[in-house]
């Protein structure tokens, strides 16, 4: 990283309030809302899923807020007709517009959907692509993700023997370029199968997980399949038992995969410590598969707060989240846990807020269900989930949507996590009596910062060293009142020099 050296000769006033980066948001409104995929931008995030304003009659829909949780705008789609509506299940952005990947019913026909979105909401197109499908998950769309001059679809479809898997690569007009099926048994009619997730690794590799459902046993066989931007499959890992792996005795249960590392896997399970399983009665557990997909770690976690998790993401640093829901009361709520990239935990938090609605006792509070989530940019994470509410004597989905800093609070904590909206050196709050917070965005691992405070006469009062360290908080309390200079090193280069003022008593 390279600065400008900056020096204040002027007092540096302290700071006005900053925008959260955070939020917590209940989106009570007197129809259905429900959020099944989200993608982030430079302005906000876009929500899309389905909504409903007539029970059991559903259509498309879309929710874009600010970075600060603010309600930007909303879409739903109104026109329903038997027969034909739409569902959105996935989105992505890329180069200013979102995609967002679906399915629509045409005439008891589902066919994959395809919408291009502007970030005020504007719609440059729908795009139906697929054959027509008829079966209970042809054309099931689940995820898109952008794959080298296009898109690549994670879906479901017909092949002859059913439904199975199936990747297709589109350009951004919609336009299919190639298809290929995956599945437990390709010359099988016994399964219907579709795609459950889809990840892309450092490597550019696609992790997918695979449902396979048997027609005539009560067990879904669950596959990693990892492919290369041809769709052309590396390796797979299919769960056809309870103990599937070498590296324990533990009965275990696939629940989600995600890419770790520089071309490594990480799978989540649940363990079955009950007889019959049970999420809420679970632990869970962590497998590391290396680049040929062979087992590498296996580390069993203790679950006593009844973690139900449904995914697990990776971010840029390797950093895990798994997210879910855990039991609280009579109900549930949502929750992320946070480990470093040694699989140890760095923190879980569970998000409540009271649901308010009046609920006869035919119909009392269910708790929250998580739908969905991903890391986001500024090293936190953004989950939603829903909600049952009673407006106006009618009963509704509302949803629930959660954004953390990178310590998995809903409140900004300045002192601990950058905050997205500095993109230079920043030090607040200034004047201060006892602690001065210094944010440094855009360090690079191993980076050696010095933090170095001399009074006004030049002489050194303290320095600090720290690595790669982006959120420094320097303690003002034994410092006598008056000003200060504070100079900041990175890699022995100074990058800011600016002036502190220290008053007693704020």
């Amino acid at each position: 990283m390279r600065y400008l050296i900056i020096i204040l000769l002027s007092l540096t006033v302290k700071l006005p309030a900053f925008s959260q980066g955070a939020f917590h948001l209940k989106h009570i409104v007197p129809y259905t809302n429900e959020i099944f995929g989200v993608a982030e931008c430079k302005e906000g995030y876009l929500l899309v899923g389905v909504n409903s304003q007539q029970n059991g009659i559903y259509n498309g829909y879309m929710l874009f807020l600010s970075r600060n949780g603010d309600i930007m705008w909303e879409k739903k789609i109104p026109e329903y007709v038997p027969d034909n509506y739409e569902r959105y299940r996935s989105v992505m952005y890329y180069a200013g517009y979102f995609y967002i990947g679906g399915t629509v019913r045409i005439n008891n026909k589902d066919f994959c959907l395809l919408v291009k979105v502007d970030i005020q909401g504007n719609i440059s197109y729908k795009k139906i692509f697929g054959a027509a499908g008829s079966l209970a998950y042809d054309n099931y769309l689940r995820s898109l993700l952008v794959n080298r001059d296009g898109i690549l679809v994670a879906s479901a479809g017909f092949n002859g023997n059913g439904t199975k898997g199936e990747l297709m690569q589109i350009d951004f007009e919609g336009n299919i370029l190639w298809s290929k099926f995956f599945s437990y048994d390709l010359a099988s009619n016994n399964y219907w199968e579709y795609f459950e997730d889809m990840k892309k690794g450092k490597d550019g590799n696609f992790i997918l997980t695979l449902s396979s459902n048997a027609n005539n046993i009560d067990f879904t066989y669950n596959s990693i399949i990892k492919v290369n931007p041809d769709g052309e499959e590396l390796w797979r890992k299919t769960f056809n038992t309870l103990k599937p792996s070498a590296l324990t005795e533990d009965s275990i249960y696939l629940m989600a995969a995600a890419p770790f590392k520089e071309n490594h896997v990480l799978a989540y399970f649940v363990v079955n410590t009950v007889p019959q399983y049970v999420v809420s009665q679970t632990d869970f557990a962590l497998i590391e598969y290396d680049e040929q997909g062979n087992e590498i770690d296996y580390k069993r976690f203790y679950n006593p707060n009844g973690f139900g998790g449904s995914n697990i993401y990776t971010n840029q640093n390797d950093e895990i989240f798994i997210s879910g829901a855990r039991n609280y009361v009579d109900s549930t709520m949502l929750g992320v846990i946070k480990f470093n990239m040694n699989k140890e935990i760095k923190w879980n938090k569970y998000y409540y807020k009271e649901n308010s609605s009046a609920v006869d006792p035919a119909w009392p509070p269910t708790g929250e269900t998580f739908y969905c989530g991903m890391p986001a940019s500024d090293n936190g994470f953004i989950l939603s989930g829903i909600d049952f509410y009673m407006i106006s004597n009618n009963y509704y989905w509302n949803s629930t949507i959660i954004k953390t800093d990178c310590e998995g609070n809903t409140v900004w904590d300045y002192s601990r996590c950058v905050s997205p909206e500095f993109g230079d050196i920043t030090i607040f709050p200034n004047p201060s009596s006892d602690n001065f917070i210094i944010q440094l965005p855009d360090l690079q691992e191993k980076d050696k910062i010095q933090i170095a405070v001399y009074d006004i006469m030049g002489k050194l009062v303290q320095v600090s060293e720290y690595l790669s360290k982006d959120v420094i908080t320097v303690n003002s309390s034994a410092w006598a009142e008056g000003t200060y200079i504070c100079r900041i090193a990175v890699n022995n280069e100074v990058v800011k020099t600016e002036k502190l003022l220290k008053i007693d008593g704020m």
